[in-house]
């Protein structure tokens, strides 16, 4: 345990914290001296986080939470922040992928995204933002992607949700600034964590999506990045080369995405089109 760091003594809260960048956050926080309050709706992920993190003698505090749950997440904000004084940090990370076309996309796969994606994120940020203000202080690191900064052809309905988390991030931050509330919105690129394996690829064996991946960065040296970003309070931390080289592209010409979402989309359908001949997915 790191003491004198940023995030030492600190009360953080994160949610997705089951596996990814959510568990690794989790652990980076607690080794620079966080209380960390792990969260996820997967009870089993959460337990195995916490047998793997006590071998390294790294401790967190771990609760079963729906973040789909309004009341839920409000209840759980509020009791932190009693039992504990403040919240000072809160990692709203919870997230799903649905890679498809639009018109393969089912009326419930696109409520299911819009619950976890976007309104899980409102659900926390909005509980936590009330405390933060009451007590003058506090920071809301919410988890978008570089598919909230770029169109991401194949991606529409992840696109749409991350939109709306890189949205409310930086109308808050600007709206918290005066009352003492931090606000910052992390886009990640492509990053090597389990999502990959949960991905609902609709159309396509997600093995064949899988092998069209681009080289991915460790989630090690991706939340170290976000730590980073979130120390210098920056209101939108993009992680990789990936993400800074498509976002200041397509911050200088919108047209500039175009090849690239053009070749994403035909590997898509192309691969869609291998399955329908093959008569399997």
């Amino acid at each position: 345990m790191k003491k004198g760091s940023h995030f030492s003594d600190s009360i953080s809260i994160v949610t997705g914290a089951a596996s990814g960048i959510g568990r690794e956050l989790a652990r980076q926080l607690a080794i620079s001296g966080a209380w960390v309050f792990a969260v996820d709706i997967d009870e089993k992920g959460l337990l195995n986080m916490k047998e793997r993190f006590g071998r390294d003698g790294v401790s967190v505090e771990t609760h079963r939470l729906d973040v789909t749950d309004t009341d839920a997440m409000q209840g759980f904000c509020e009791q932190v922040a009693r039992e504990n004084g403040r919240i000072d940090f809160i990692f709203n990370n919870a997230g799903i992928a649905i890679v498809a076309e639009t018109q393969d996309m089912t009326g419930d796969q696109w409520r299911k995204i819009v619950e976890v994606n976007l309104m899980g994120v409102i659900h926390g940020t909005a509980a936590a933002y009330c405390i933060m203000t009451d007590q003058g202080f506090g920071h809301i690191i919410n988890t978008a992607s570089l598919a909230g900064l770029v169109p991401i052809s194949s991606e529409t309905a992840y696109s749409t949700t991350k939109f709306g988390v890189v949205g409310l991030s930086q109308s808050l931050r600007a709206e918290g600034r005066a009352l003492g509330v931090k606000v910052s919105v992390v886009c990640p690129g492509f990053i090597k964590t389990e999502i990959m394996q949960r991905v609902e690829v609709v159309g396509v064996s997600r093995d064949t999506y899988i092998e069209q991946m681009p080289p991915m960065m460790a989630v090690e040296k991706a939340v170290g990045k976000i730590l980073r970003g979130v120390r210098k309070n920056r209101g939108i931390i993009p992680v990789g080369l990936d993400a800074w080289s498509l976002w200041l592209g397509y911050r200088i010409s919108p047209a500039l995405l175009s090849p690239v979402n053009k070749m994403i989309i035909r590997i898509l359908r192309d691969a869609k089109k291998d399955v329908s001949e093959d008569g399997h997915a």
